[in-house]
């Protein structure tokens, strides 16, 4: 009676975590402690992953609030790739009106990039490079490019942001984002210095650059 079922319209792939678990390489563990529902799913086989799924809602339990009314509804929900899935009433966000699902799915990855960039604390003036531009790594990008005081007439509120990768089609859509250069790793020695850097690859070697 206090459940919502849920039409779903996309969900996203986490690729770093799926590809790892597709491919049997992790431990035991908590799925997510931080995400409600998975701190007491383990990361072991049968398995039903994902947690970014966008859907509208197509019943609602009696003891749903305001249940009639979000019939029809587009909301977002921590939950696996699945055509659709009952969740708890309270643990659906409504999507804002003139936001597509597509969009909407990205909102994790989203807050994860920008608290990324909180926490790196750049400062109007820096130069700042950023070591990956997956789907995180774009992100990241595209926030510090977005922030844009009117007072300063340049592109970016920062002196530079410099973006690395190894693919030459992120590498364009980084700079399409606001990337003040673009590079292939091996010109990192020779980008910088650079006052912040942040590293979205994953990559050991991206640490010690």
């Amino acid at each position: 009676p206090d459940q919502v079922e849920i039409e779903t319209l996309c969900s996203l792939i986490s690729s770093g975590t799926e590809l790892k678990i597709f491919k049997g390489s992790f431990e035991s563990a908590a799925l997510d402690v931080n995400i409600k529902g998975m701190a007491e799913e383990k990361m072991q086989y049968p398995l039903a992953y994902g947690y970014s799924l966008v859907g509208r809602v197509v019943a609602c339990g009696v003891n749903v609030k305001d249940g009639d009314s979000l019939i029809g509804k587009l909301v977002f929900t921590f939950s696996p790739h699945c055509t659709r899935v009952t969740v708890n009433g309270d643990a659906i966000q409504l999507v804002p009106d003139g936001i597509d699902a597509e969009d909407a799915v990205f909102m994790p990855s989203v807050e994860t990039a920008l608290s990324l960039v909180h926490d790196a604390h750049v400062r109007i003036g820096e130069n700042v490079a950023v070591y990956g531009q997956g789907l995180i790594g774009l992100l990241v990008t595209s926030i510090m490019a977005l922030q844009t005081p009117s007072l300063i007439a340049s592109r970016s509120p920062f002196c530079s942001i410099t973006t690395f990768d190894t693919f030459d089609d992120r590498l364009r859509i980084s700079s399409s984002l606001g990337a003040t250069s673009a590079l292939k790793p091996i010109s990192a020695s020779k980008a910088g210095p650079f006052d912040v850097s942040i590293e979205a690859s994953g990559s050991p070697r991206a640490l010690q650059s």
